[in-house]
């Protein structure tokens, strides 16, 4: 027997957020909070469900290879671009195609104008270098009262290591992976918050 549309819309809510209650409250939208608690353990188990959310997932991970290690790195773009690489020496913005990668990745925005018949940089303006270095600094630990564990490897949670877990184990994974979307949105690697899919 198939899953219900209900339990394979659980499934898809589930894949993008990793938080049972609320995906269940969003495929079953007459649930009570706790209901829907009790609901989304019990679909958790389910081995259809299992395998529906399998598939999802490795779907997902095959068409993004996105790694707490990727984001830091693109963090550290723009922590530490050197404004210096923007101009030549004679202090010209350098054209778009000429700056080095690291410091076209830290551009916020910038202008463009016609300079001797070119179309040429006439304005930029970096990534708040700030709120980078605050992540930066906030991953490392480096921030009085605040305590952090690295974690530079990508952890798959497969249905059959999800039907192992206990509810403790399921919350603790659910809050793991909201904190986690909301550093993605923080950094505008997601395209909104209804559909949380990488840029």
């Amino acid at each position: 027997m198939a899953l219900t549309e209900k339990q394979l819309r659980f499934c898809h809510e589930y894949a993008l957020d990793f938080n049972g209650t609320q995906s269940y409250l969003r495929a079953y939208p007459d649930s009570s909070e706790k209901a829907a608690a009790v609901g989304a353990s019990r679909l958790l188990r389910n081995a259809k469900v299992q395998r529906t959310l399998g598939r999802l997932l490795q779907r997902r991970q095959e068409a993004v290879e996105v790694s707490a290690e990727s984001v830091l790195t693109e963090v550290s773009k723009l922590a530490f671009a050197d404004v210096r690489e923007l101009v030549d020496d004679d202090g010209t913005l350098r054209q778009l195609r000429d700056l080095p990668p690291e410091v076209a990745a830290s551009l916020a925005s910038f202008s463009l104008t016609d300079r001797d018949g070119q179309t040429a940089l006439s304005s930029v303006r970096l990534a708040d270098r700030t709120s980078a270095l605050s992540l930066l600094a906030k991953h490392l630990g480096m921030l009085q009262g605040e305590t952090h564990r690295h974690l530079h490897a990508v952890a798959i949670f497969t249905p059959d290591v999800i039907a192992t877990m206990t509810d403790d184990q399921l919350s603790r994974l659910e809050v793991a992976q909201t904190a986690m979307v909301t550093l993605q949105r923080e950094l505008g690697l997601v395209k909104s918050k209804d559909n949380p899919g990488i840029r």
